[in-house]
């Protein structure tokens, strides 16, 4: 019998399961990016639902984009979006912007991005002159 191991963790005041995805306060996050808010527990707002960076709240997550991009036309479609930005089941995560890393890199990454001039190498791609950005917003 396949025996499923439930990880629990405590974070912004909620408890989530991170074997089958979880939510934050009704959000429901995919296992990647749950696996990224247990290191980073202030990167989500869950009274807002938006992905934090640098003191600002101002990027949705969870958000299904498919259903966004069919309503708001400054958004490219998925199927025209660039490989790099990855959609679990058409919601928005923190792989759609960042590179999955471990907890073994992540002290390698931290210091080339403190210490490099060229692009954040925990970015899912180089996003000089906001091409991250635009690769999903047309501007």
């Amino acid at each position: 019998m396949l025996r499923r191991i439930f990880l629990t963790i405590a974070i912004l005041g909620c408890y989530y399961n991170t074997a089958s995805g979880a939510s934050v306060s009704g959000l429901s996050l995919d296992p990647q990016s749950m696996e990224c808010v247990s290191c980073h527990e202030s990167s989500i707002s869950a009274a807002t639902g938006q992905a934090c960076h640098m003191g600002s709240c101002e990027h949705p997550v969870a958000a299904d984009y498919a259903s966004l991009s069919l309503k708001n036309p400054g958004l490219v479609r998925p199927a025209s979006l660039n490989p790099a930005i990855k959609l679990e089941n058409n919601r928005m995560g923190c792989l759609s912007c960042h590179i999955p890393y471990s907890k073994a890199n992540h002290e390698l990454l931290s210091a080339v991005r403190k210490n490099a001039s060229g692009p954040d190498p925990m970015l899912a791609l180089d996003n000089t002159l906001s091409k991250l950005c635009t690769s999903c917003h047309k501007k």
